[in-house]
This record gives structure tokens, sequence and C-alpha cells, in this order.
């Protein structure tokens, strides 16, 4: 009870951060990672929270940014409906298990726990930083997803 506590008390505080003013550092940041995406081919889109909303070899992904003491967190993000009949508690065990074993990512349920959020995050000091490692934290938070889905399919 106390670590669920906790945690739900941690999401709500990070929600709170997240929907605080960007920087215009980061505000830049995000409109050279758009055109970059767009460069690219992903379509990109700025959603209602702000994120840089694209597709991905058929997945939806998200660049969520945020200030963090004069550099900017950028995450990837991908949305992993709950269709499962577990247990609040099963759910998190397994998002706690795969965060111990990919310590890449974080990987935690929504706070009514239809959806589970995986998510790597980095510190960078402008978008080309953000370009070299695209690729590989799609691919991160991909393999991430699909370990995800075989446990629970394992339980």
């Amino acid at each position: 009870m106390k670590k669920t506590t906790i945690f739900l008390l941690f999401t709500l505080l990070c929600s709170f951060v997240a929907k605080a003013d960007l920087s215009q550092k980061a505000l830049n940041m995000r409109s050279q990672i758009k055109s970059y995406l767009s460069t690219e081919g992903y379509s990109p889109s700025i959603d209602s929270d702000g994120d840089i909303a694209f597709t991905y070899d058929g997945g939806k992904f998200y660049v969520h940014f945020q200030d963090y003491k004069g550099k900017v967190a950028v995450s990837i993000v991908k949305y992993l409906k709950n269709d499962t009949d577990l247990s609040h508690s099963n759910i998190d065990k397994l998002c706690w298990s795969i965060d111990s074993d990919y310590m890449l990512v974080k990987v935690y349920p929504n706070t009514s726990y239809s959806q589970i959020k995986i998510e790597a995050e980095a510190l960078y000091d402008n978008a080309s930083q953000f370009k070299q490692f695209f690729v590989t934290n799609i691919v991160i938070v991909d393999l991430v997803t699909d370990e995800l889905i075989e446990r629970v399919n394992n339980m």
C-alpha cells in the first residue's frame, strides 16, 4: 500500500511538472526535432499536451519535453493499452520487474491502469544530440514493449 501511495504521488507530481511552460530552449528544440521527424517522413504533429506525436514502423510514439536545470529532458514515449484482466498489483509487479531488468527505461501504468507508459529519457543540450540517439531510443522502447507483452502473456 505504501509503495502504491508513493507511486501515485510521484505520478501526480510528474503530471504537474509536465504541464509547466517550456523554456525557449525547449521550445526551440521541439521545433527542430519536429522538423527533423518531418524531414525523415514520420508526419509529426503537436498534440494537446505539447508533445510531438508521430508514427514509427506502424506504432504511435510521442516525444515529450521537460526543462531540467538548463538542459532539456527529452523522452521517447509509447503507450501500451492494458486490455488484460490482471490485477493492479500484478501490473505493478510487471512494471517494476521490467524497470529493474531494463534500467534505460521507465515503465509504469497510468492512474486508472488502462495504459502502460514505456519511456526512454535523456538530457540534451541541443536537437542534434537527440537526432544521434533517436533510432536507438525507439529500438529500446520497442524492445521493452515486446518484453512486457511477452511477460503479460506468460502470466
